[in-house]
């Protein structure tokens, strides 16, 4: 994954992407029912520009995170993931959203795809765990109810993208019913 970088803002020339991935994912269809229950608690997910850099807002929430993942390319850069969570509690992150682009998926495969999940999730736990008192970063939907992530004060690096799903989820303390649900 090395030429994969991680930011919190998006310049406005990703938006057609960045909906695209948002609302019309093809993967959605596996996890449906959670997606309608999140909108019902916190809103529609809304793209809008902010001074030349998109962003994203929830109709009911006032204060949303997202974490982007663009790929370098040679003469260009590709939005291939984003991430959308919330402090719904003062101890607690919740990842309300998660999109890989399709044609990432289908060109790198199963396996990079899992990686990608994982190294996001693992981002966002690096992210709560710098945020004094947040102790864990549960998932909206599409894993147990009770499945969480601990944070932890110093978190190891994110495995390479030669490591196996499995053993990256393992190493994130993830359920094992979580981790069949994400790839």
């Amino acid at each position: 994954m090395k030429n994969i970088r991680f930011t919190s803002t998006l310049d406005r020339h990703h938006r057609e992407n960045l909906e695209h991935m948002l609302f019309f994912n093809r993967q959605q269809a596996s996890v449906q029912q959670g997606i309608k229950a999140c909108i019902g608690k916190y809103g529609v997910p809304e793209v809008c520009d902010d001074g030349g850099h998109l962003r994203i807002r929830l109709e009911k929430y006032d204060v949303v995170q997202s974490l982007y993942v663009i790929e370098r390319r040679y003469r260009s850069e590709a939005l291939i993931g984003v991430i959308v969570y919330v402090r719904d509690r003062p101890s607690t992150i919740t990842i309300l959203h998660l999109a890989i682009a399709e044609g990432y998926q289908a060109h790198t495969g199963r396996m990079a795809c899992g990686a990608m999940t994982w190294g996001m999730i693992a981002r966002v736990r690096n992210i709560a765990s710098q945020i004094r008192g947040v102790r864990r970063v549960r998932f909206a939907y599409g894993a147990p109810a009770d499945a969480s992530l601990k944070t932890v004060p110093k978190p190891s690096a994110i495995p390479a993208q030669s490591t196996a799903t499995a053993a990256l989820g393992r190493s994130l303390n993830v359920p094992e019913t979580l981790a069949k649900t994400l790839h």
